[in-house]
């Protein structure tokens, strides 16, 4: 989105107005503001969004003795329901609409392409919005979140720096972290964030893409298929590595320009990103990388797996399987979510077995350099999974790895 023009304008524009208007005003302007912007963007989408919005905080509104309708199940079911409590029923509306927009799609593309249902467009920002207010319903159905009023709500769900790329902003810790006054402090935070973020993407990223341009040139199948011998395959890890870090820094930058706008409103929003690319195994890798995802996985998906499969490792697989299908719902997602699934169960098979037996080989300023190095290389080789997506098929994905490893 920051490449608009109007994305722009509009921040500007609301900042200036924003810190103009008496304070008791000032959410209420911003959560306007943020709608009636995403609104001239995608009217009927938002309109939706907020209908849903609405209705999951009013859910919390009513009596306190709101039955919650997911309890009565068993197993897994179960052991959501009691840690959902009474956002069982706003939960499922979520995931519901959720599901409609991003999974129904590509479903029903499989076997019926010009179904109506096949061409209807996932609205921007629909992931996060979807998990941060599962997030929310969750916590406000256990208690466990401050009092707060409906425009405190509305602007940590609509704030358009945050609406789009994340992060994942825990509602506690956006109300926790709010500076009602603007300082010096505060602006040369927020611009040195934006700057940051703004030489990551316009500058670096787009030199390194011009790179993997010249590498690869206009068609990436072409390359994989006339990418012959060990000059075909140091090709094939020079394009996959570069890729790697543009997404990085594509996406950390998006992460930089968030924190930085938001900064300049006075929310100080959580990190995302931490240095992910010098870590020496994956489940480091995955605590740096897009932590704000990894955290609400953990919280959400991965404790209650724990809970009832009493397996961590079939835990942890399944819940990356379904970070890889929040990203997108292809077989390609899905396969990069059990190759990173398959390999954090590994990590910690691997810990695990390691500790008992004290094999201390990963240790040594040798041994971590070897670990970074088998970490990267499946970090990177996974990227492979996703490489052609949305146009290519999981079949070109597989060839463009098998040519990597010198098997194609």
């Amino acid at each position: 989105m920051i490449q608009l023009g109007e994305w722009w304008l509009f921040t500007a524009a609301s900042l200036a107005t924003f810190w103009l208007l008496p304070a008791a005003v000032r959410l209420h302007f911003l959560a306007a503001a943020s709608i009636a912007f995403l609104m001239m963007l995608a009217p009927a989408a938002c309109v939706l969004m907020v209908a849903l919005s609405i209705v999951v905080r009013l859910s919390f509104a009513t009596s306190p003795k709101m039955i919650a309708l997911a309890g009565g199940g068993r197993g897994f079911v179960q052991v959501a329901a009691s840690s959902v409590g009474r956002a069982g029923p706003p939960v499922v509306l979520i995931l519901g609409y959720l599901f409609w927009y991003k999974f129904a799609p590509p479903i029903v593309r499989v076997w019926q392409a010009d179904s109506p249902i096949a061409q209807i467009l996932a609205p921007l920002g629909i992931s996060y919005f979807c998990f941060k207010l599962i997030h929310y319903a969750i916590e406000q159905g256990r208690g466990a979140l401050p009092a707060h009023a409906t425009q405190e709500f509305l602007v940590w769900l609509f704030l358009v720096p945050t609406f789009t790329a994340g992060p994942i902003e825990p509602f506690d810790h956006f109300l926790a972290g709010r500076n009602e006054r603007l300082s010096s402090g505060l602006v040369v935070e927020g611009l040195t964030r934006i700057v940051f973020g703004l030489v990551k993407k316009l500058i670096v990223a787009a030199a390194i893409t011009a790179i993997i341009t010249r590498i690869t040139g206009p068609d990436l199948n072409k390359f994989v298929a006339n990418a012959h011998g060990l000059a075909g395959v140091l090709r094939i890890w020079a394009y996959l590595t570069l890729a790697l870090i543009v997404l990085y820094l594509d996406f950390s930058a998006y992460s930089d320009i968030a924190i930085g706008v938001s900064r300049l409103f006075g929310f100080k929003i959580i990190e995302n990103f931490q240095y992910p690319l010098v870590v020496t195994n994956l489940t480091e890798f995955w605590r740096r990388w897009h932590m704000s995802l990894t955290s609400w996985c953990r919280v959400y998906v991965y404790m209650p797996l724990v809970g009832y499969t009493r397996n961590p490792y079939l835990a942890i697989i399944i819940t990356f399987t379904a970070v890889g299908l929040w990203h997108a719902g292809s077989l390609q997602w899905l396969a990069w979510g059990l190759w990173h699934g398959v390999g954090q169960a590994l990590t910690q098979w691997w810990g695990r077995f390691s500790a008992r037996r004290r094999i201390k080989m990963f240790k040594t300023p040798l041994g971590r350099v070897m670990a970074w190095a088998i970490t990267m290389f499946y970090v990177t080789l996974g990227g492979g999974l996703v490489a052609f997506h949305p146009t290519g098929t999981l079949t070109d994905s597989l060839g463009l790895m098998l040519r990597a490893i010198g098997l194609g």
